[in-house]
């Protein structure tokens, strides 16, 4: 349909400009959509699949965006109070004063989007004074408890986890009980295991000279940010088709062939990487030992509340003052989010995870250095060789590489904190851990009970699976 019109009838004015547009804009209307709307609208530019909502003196009214907007017909004069809800995050909101029957259009809907980074100069030994807070990190102090409510790690919380699926959430401030005070069993087995539950975010690493930049993505979705933001972590069969990822709150226990992580157990130790991996993914598709590329993550939010490379001075020793045996799991239960002590007698906790470092160190899948000291990862597919593994990256070594304290690590997305140099570094300066690199092996990390400053978040080696080491077990995690 089109239409031919004039406002003026014997050459006099009948209707004044305004009236024109309107009119203008509601032949436009009936031409496109044959209908004209006999209501206020208010049009919200808003992300395509957002669900719209607009509220007005008790009343509401919802609608979808399609291709980058929303129209709402509103049935009320008054100030509607406009916002969205899109994969599971709320937009910010605004307001439209609607006084006539016309199309408003509202401020653009955005989703907050939370960045936080650091960078890491390797030029300078002090383990604190090297990093620098970026971005949204910038408003807290190193390793306040501020940081344990921030939208970086407030979603980040224990659970029991039971075939695939939460059962319930866990007080975090006593593992026994559940959130609404319930007692939770967290001990037989057969109510499932204590995981810790990590919402999908996104990060990168790069290195620029002796400079490392990370930084942390949590929000809508980080492809509205920056396209080096990589969701390995939230991987399983392809990148990012994780909504979620559950890594052990305990070192594993083995319990009728399969890896748990139960409280009250002696871990277990003695067995090859091989081995762990079979018993975590007898539980079923999705379980594995903890892999690589979570790790990293972990390792990097570390670094985002603490703002050191000193772990054990920063947050405590963990369960490493040659000690004579291995710990049973449950020991900071009631310690909170984060826990550590400085005489290495006692375990650790970083973001509700035990002995992430101490007590026993933890075989790594996922990540294996080749003939050619190329760094093998990936993030499904594991085995012992590095076969089919989705990346490759130049480790910068060209023969065993025994290592020491490190100086500089590989510092990149793909390879996070593998080791690169180990020169003239200490407990105290640097990264303050231990790390070394030789072809053809598994990786573990951490320190166990029996090692003690070579320990911490950075800690790494990889060595010939003898079968009988004492001092290496494994971690359940759920991708």
């Amino acid at each position: 349909m089109s239409l031919n019109w004039t406002n003026k009838v014997d050459g006099q004015d009948i209707c004044s400009a305004d009236d024109v547009n309107a009119l203008a804009a509601a032949i436009k209307e009936l031409e496109a959509n044959h209908t004209v709307s006999m209501l206020p609208r208010i049009v919200v530019p808003v992300d395509s699949g957002s669900t719209v909502t607009a509220s007005c003196n008790g009343k509401t009214v919802t609608g979808t965006s399609v291709n980058g907007t929303c129209s709402l017909d509103v049935n009320d004069y008054g100030t509607w109070t406009v916002s969205a809800v899109h994969n599971k995050k709320t937009s910010t909101s605004t307001s439209v004063t609607v006084d006539t029957v016309k199309i408003y259009n509202a401020t653009a809907l955005e989703f907050p989007q939370y960045i936080y980074g650091f960078t890491i100069d390797e030029s300078q030994s002090d383990p604190l004074a090297s990093v620098t807070y970026t971005d949204k990190a910038t408003a807290f102090a190193k390793g306040s408890s501020d940081w344990d409510m921030s939208p970086l790690f407030k979603d980040i919380k224990p659970c029991l986890f039971k075939n695939g699926a939460v059962v319930g959430y866990l007080n975090r401030n006593d593992y026994s009980k559940f959130e609404d005070g319930t007692t939770a069993d967290i001990t037989s087995g057969d109510a499932g295991d204590v995981m810790i539950e990590i919402p999908k975010m996104a990060y990168y690493m790069e290195r620029s000279g002796s400079v490392i930049t990370a930084k942390v993505h949590v929000g809508d979705g980080a492809e509205f940010v920056d396209s080096r933001y990589s969701y390995l972590p939230f991987s399983r069969d392809s990148e990012g088709d994780r909504d979620k990822i559950y890594i052990g709150a305990y070192l594993g226990y083995v319990l009728s062939n399969k890896l748990r992580s139960l409280s009250g157990k002696t871990p277990t130790a003695s067995q090859t990487i091989d081995t762990f991996r079979t018993q975590a993914q007898s539980n079923e598709t999705g379980y594995q030992q903890l892999t690589f590329y979570p790790l990293t993550l972990l390792q990097i939010l570390y670094v985002i509340k603490y703002g050191s490379l000193n772990s054990q001075a920063a947050l405590g020793q963990g369960y490493v003052n040659y000690n004579s045996a291995v710990k049973v799991t449950g020991g900071t239960n009631t310690k909170g989010f984060c826990f550590g002590e400085t005489t290495g007698d006692y375990q650790m906790k970083i973001f509700g995870i035990e002995d992430f470092w101490g007590n026993l160190s933890q075989w790594i899948d996922g990540l294996f250095c080749d003939n050619s000291y190329n760094i093998l990862t990936t993030y499904k597919l594991y085995n012992n060789t590095g076969e089919n593994y989705l990346f490759s990256n130049s480790s910068g070594q060209s023969s065993d590489f025994s290592g020491g304290y490190i100086t500089s690590s590989q510092g990149n997305t793909q390879t996070g904190f593998i080791i690169l140099k180990a020169k003239s570094g200490s407990k105290s300066t640097y990264y303050a851990d231990c790390g070394c690199l030789y072809h053809n092996c598994p990786f573990y990390f951490g320190g166990c009970w029996n090692n003690n400053s070579e320990s911490g978040v950075f800690r790494h080696g990889n060595i010939s699976q003898p079968g009988t080491n004492t001092g290496v077990g494994s971690r359940l995690c759920y991708i």
